[in-house]
């Protein structure tokens, strides 16, 4: 970290940024995120300097969040007058973040975040000529973001830090620390804003600045290179594995299905991104977290070959047959084989329940809000042999009652039931075979002491409590 660095070090470390994410020689046009802070004023005397010198078009866009009062007031007021000064065509959108703060049930910090980049997006398709949106992150914002996401338990991906360029965005900064920037600026003399709440460590990435990065340079004086230093190794890591699960989809023409069995196969490593990439291929828009991606790992590297699996964005994803398959429109999914308790089991892969009791009056002080229950059986003509468990209908199976062997398919067919809702019913078994199927009469055995009264209610999960 240099104590003496000029503005003319970091003109030329922002062109070598920018020579090497292709957007010099020949970019069209540039939009700088303009706060008026130190980071982003310097940014704007960098390119302003390589403007003149490639030719490229440089405007600038700043957002009033409506955070701070008159010290907002005042933010806009400065990048007004410097970009007059400089010449610099100047966006300004005000957003009220802390009344949709409240809308949206999310952090200040978090709603500001996506409010800014959703006016970039917006400012990128309403002007050709704009080819990216710069950001002045430095290295110092870079160390408190990984430790933010070390924080939180994050995976290599967050151990990455902030990517010099993605998408439409480009960070041509991030190989100076905020002393450096500092230093800068005051060797050109010119003057910035400064944001109050930055000291305020109520906020999560202030605290990190504040408190934790002081205490681990006393370790590292150097501490903001040497993260910036571990991203770079991280991200190449992360790189090869990305393109060795890359490789390995197309050479298995992986979309949005393929054979457990080939999955379980790979270093969970790789399982994972394919997973995260069959999802993407399926629609998915969201950050896929490890908490939806390990339980799927989980099953894949211990052979099951059925099971089920909902990601946000309403992607699902179901195992059946040896094939994996993620669609945004799963009606087809399999229920997974299920040992059944006493009492209430909820059905995997399914908002539904069935629910075994002694007790014919099960419901009669239960609030009606918590389970929409369909359908009752009576076991009390059934001999029990050994566990209950439930399971999907497969071909063939058939089932003894009013004096007569039933194919369940037939069954089905008879009520005029559609393919797919046949596939959804449920077959209760025992250790001897088929129970009952919902919406029909349970198997009938030969009546002995032997026999215990079950009751079964099939129906949907309903309520806050269901």
């Amino acid at each position: 970290m240099s104590t003496d660095t000029t503005l003319a070090q970091i003109t030329a470390g922002v062109e070598k940024s920018l020579l090497s994410c292709s957007f010099l020689p020949k970019g069209r046009g540039l939009l700088l995120a303009l706060s008026g802070g130190a980071d982003s004023v310097t940014l704007l005397l960098a390119l302003l300097q390589l403007s003149a010198k490639y030719g490229f078009l440089l405007e600038a866009i700043h957002v009033n969040h409506m955070i701070r009062g008159n010290e907002s007031v005042r933010d806009e007021d400065f990048c007004r007058k410097l970009c007059l000064h400089k010449g610099v065509r100047l966006y300004i959108e005000s957003v009220n973040v802390p009344r949709l703060s409240l809308e949206r049930g999310k952090g200040i910090e978090e709603t500001a975040r996506e409010e800014r980049y959703r006016l970039f997006a917006h400012y990128l398709n309403e002007h050709p000529g704009l080819s990216y949106v710069v950001t002045a992150h430095n290295a110092t914002d870079n160390a408190e973001t990984v430790l933010f996401h070390m924080a939180r338990g994050c995976g290599l991906r967050g151990l990455c830090g902030i990517p010099a360029a993605r998408g439409r965005v480009l960070r041509p900064m991030l190989a100076f620390s905020k002393q450096e920037v500092l230093c800068a600026l005051k060797g050109a003399g010119q003057d910035y804003v400064e944001d109050a709440t930055n000291a305020d460590t109520r906020y999560t990435r202030n605290y990190i600045r504040h408190e934790i990065l002081p205490a681990m340079r006393k370790l590292n004086p150097g501490l903001d290179d040497a993260v910036s230093a571990m991203c770079m190794r991280v991200r190449d890591d992360l790189d090869y594995i990305d393109r060795t699960a890359e490789t390995w989809a197309e050479q298995h023409n992986v979309i949005t299905r393929v054979q457990t069995a080939d999955l379980a196969r790979l270093h969970p490593a790789l399982i994972k991104r394919i997973i995260a990439m069959l999802y993407r291929n399926a629609g998915g828009a969201d950050m896929l977290e490890e908490s939806h991606i390990n339980p799927m790992v989980e099953m894949i590297t211990s052979g099951h070959t059925t099971f089920i699996q909902r990601f946000p964005g309403g992607i699902c994803a179901y195992a059946e047959g040896g094939r994996l398959v993620f669609s945004s429109n799963a009606p087809d999914m399999p229920l997974p084989e299920q040992k059944l308790h006493m009492g209430r089991n909820v059905l995997e892969g399914r908002d539904a329940v069935m629910i075994l009791t002694d007790d014919p009056h099960y419901f009669k002080d239960k609030p009606t809000n918590v389970y929409k229950i369909s359908i009752k059986a009576d076991l009390s003509s059934v001999k029990i042999e050994g566990n209950l468990f439930v399971r999907q209908r497969t071909d063939g199976d058939a089932f003894a009652y009013g004096g007569m062997t039933h194919k369940i398919k037939k069954m089905l067919a008879d009520k005029r039931l559609q393919a797919v809702p046949r596939r959804l019913i449920p077959v209760l078994c025992d250790d001897k075979g088929i129970v009952w199927v919902p919406g029909f009469a349970p198997r009938e055995d030969k009546v002995t002491n032997e026999n215990r009264t079950v009751y079964v209610y099939y129906g949907y999960c309903g309520g806050e409590n269901g």
